[in-house]
């Protein structure tokens, strides 16, 4: 059995989300409020945490967000 690649995925991508989001999930790759999820059988889900304080937002929006009124950028990682 092959494995499955999930669309949106780094190899290696960080399972909190963060610099293993790939950017082809769109807007939610740099989003404050994007959480990358994962069930069991693998398959990878993308949450937005917007959506359990704002019913306007999908919990797991279609993939890529191209435009989101609630989008706040990360802040860059520090600099060593």
């Amino acid at each position: 059995m092959s494995p499955k690649k999930a669309r949106g995925i780094n190899p290696g991508a960080e399972p909190d989300g963060g610099p293993g989001i790939s950017p082809d999930v769109g807007l939610c790759s740099a989003c404050t409020f994007a959480r990358r999820v994962e069930n069991r059988r693998g398959s990878v889900f993308y949450l937005c945490d917007r959506s359990a304080e704002d019913p306007r937002y999908p919990k797991y929006p279609p993939l890529p967000v191209l435009t989101c009124a609630g989008f706040v950028a990360m802040d860059p990682p520090p600099h060593p």
